[in-house]
């Protein structure tokens, strides 16, 4: 049985790179809220409802992907995960009672882009297949190449 997930939420820490006996992994906390509408001085404000608010811990296995967020992602953006929903259990170390965590074992992370400034792409690779295409015909209103 597989619990498949997506959640959408801000990064609460920087991602790290712990190496462990089944190979490198990437991890990460994110908070995940919702907003509700308030009314202040006839203007509409949304505020996170923080009966609503859930951390997850997120690992990221895939070697591509656990690279380009550790290169890339950052304490705070705004992220959205997908990928499979377990539940762990633990003990408080203070209190001694029984908690539960919610993880989330990534198969791909998207960065929501409302407040991102700035992306760069890197070189399109050629191959050799590019190189004997025919030639670009300029009528063509394909968005890609």
């Amino acid at each position: 049985m597989s619990n498949i997930i997506e959640v959408t939420g801000n990064m609460g820490d920087n991602p790290s790179l712990e190496n462990t006996t089944y190979g490198p992994v990437v991890r990460l906390r994110m908070l995940c809220d919702e907003y509700k509408p308030i009314e202040r001085d006839g203007e509409t404000e949304y505020v996170a409802d923080e009966a609503k608010q859930e951390w997850y811990s997120v690992s990221i296995w895939r070697d591509g992907l656990r690279d380009q967020v550790m290169k890339l992602l950052r304490k705070g953006m705004r992220i959205t995960v997908q990928g499979r929903l377990t539940v762990g259990k633990f003990e408080d170390r203070d209190s001694g009672e029984m908690r539960y965590a919610l993880q989330v074992n990534a198969d791909s992370l998207f960065l929501n882009l409302n407040r991102v400034e700035h992306i760069e792409m890197r070189a399109k690779r050629r191959s050799d297949a590019a190189d004997n295409a025919p030639a670009h015909d300029q009528h063509d209103d394909r968005p890609f190449d």
